[in-house]
């Protein structure tokens, strides 16, 4: 069998992530199609690998254009790892070989009308006629699909909830196994302090941030030892200016008390950003719901997936998450307001409490290659 697994945007993570494990099944051809700038990224790295090809649209060529020019066996599948916006270049695919998509925002992907805020301008108006001029072609597009996969099993029980999709497969496909000789650091407190993660963009769109503030007010004033990450580049300068009025001594380098804020003005490259992840003793995830993606509202968790839980898999970390997350393994932390936040860190920091070992152990390698074989034990048919 030949897989062409298609990522026509800029999802590329997952490639590195599960390309590995795909390259261990017996009697498979992985052909990955991406863009040019990314193909070159990938050449080193894909070396290493048996039967991973490189290919993808060159010059002028549009991905409409280029899938509709792919010539497939009766032994090719494809995997369509983002639809975006443009299910349309993805079209031609339909009758020539048998896929599977990977979906999330579901409000958005299925339009799911109750979930979409009113239009409040002319081109919200024009956005709303072509959704619904092109809605048959999308939906005629999924209900001919092999398979739909999910980030997880609540996001598969939403897509089940779409009549028009009864007769296909509804398949989880994680995001993400553990590496292989990952280990929970686990030391006691002492004078370097825990070290706290929260990887990603540091927005409010998606993470609740004035929760974070609140519980890093209670472990300041309780003087436990804590080092906390914000792993990523900040996107609004007045709650980076919050977190400087409210936590001024540790925002501050050095800092002058046991509770240190390190911020990334400049992001993190790849290598920085998996180093601090593979060090830290916690990642700590303070996402909110609901959000808006366009004009819809997604459920995080259940209608929407986000990528820090699968790096707290990744790197096999225990993780501090929401109470209202369906997410369930005994590595997750759930808290239930910024007070028990608070609380739940000092408690870690100071060893009054053991952060958790037995860390996503559903989710090997082994497991995850599964889910692929399943996936594709699904196109077979």
């Amino acid at each position: 069998m030949t897989l062409h697994y298609i990522e026509a945007f800029d999802h590329t993570e997952l490639i590195e992530r599960w390309i590995p494990i795909l390259a261990t099944i017996e009697d498979l051809k992985i052909v990955v199609h991406v863009n040019p700038w990314y193909r070159d990224q990938l050449t080193t790295y894909c070396r290493t690998l048996t039967g991973v090809e490189l290919r993808g649209p060159v010059g002028c060529l549009s991905w409409s254009d280029y899938l509709e020019r792919l010539q497939f066996s009766s032994t090719c599948v494809a995997f369509i790892a983002t639809l975006g916006k443009r299910t349309e270049w993805f079209y031609s695919l339909a009758g020539r070989v048998r896929y599977a998509v990977l979906l999330h925002n579901l409000n958005n992907c299925f339009d799911r009308k109750e979930y979409r805020h009113p239009p409040e301008r002319i081109v919200d108006r024009l956005k709303d006629l072509r959704t619904l001029i092109r809605k048959r072609s999308h939906r005629r597009f999924l209900a001919s699909a092999g398979a739909l996969t999910y980030a997880t099993a609540a996001l598969a029980s939403e897509g089940k909830k779409e009549s028009f999709l009864y007769a296909v497969p509804h398949l989880v496909l994680p995001f993400a196994a553990y590496q292989a000789g990952c280990k929970i650091l686990n030391r006691p407190a002492a004078s370097s302090g825990l070290r706290v993660i929260i990887p990603g963009t540091v927005t409010e769109r998606t993470r609740d941030y004035q929760a974070v503030i609140d519980a890093l007010v209670i472990v300041a004033e309780s003087e436990a030892p804590m080092h906390v990450h914000l792993a990523g580049r900040f996107r609004n300068p007045t709650l980076e200016q919050l977190f400087q009025t409210r936590l001024a001594h540790a925002f501050s380098h050095p800092a002058t008390g046991p509770l240190t804020i390190h911020k990334y003005p400049n992001g993190l490259n790849k290598t920085d950003f998996d180093r601090l992840l593979a060090e830290s003793d916690l990642i700590l995830a303070p996402l909110k719901t609901p959000v808006t993606v366009g004009r819809y509202q997604e459920q995080i968790g259940r209608t929407k997936a986000l990528g820090t839980p699968f790096d707290a898999i990744f790197f096999k970390k225990p993780l501090l998450l929401p109470a209202w997350h369906p997410v369930q393994d005994p590595a997750v932390i759930p808290y239930s307001s910024a007070n028990d936040l608070g609380h739940i860190l000092i408690n870690f920091a100071k060893g009054n409490r053991e952060l958790p070992v037995n860390c996503w152990e559903h989710y090997s390698h082994f497991q995850l290659r599964e889910y692929w074989k399943a996936v594709l034990a699904s196109l077979a048919e």
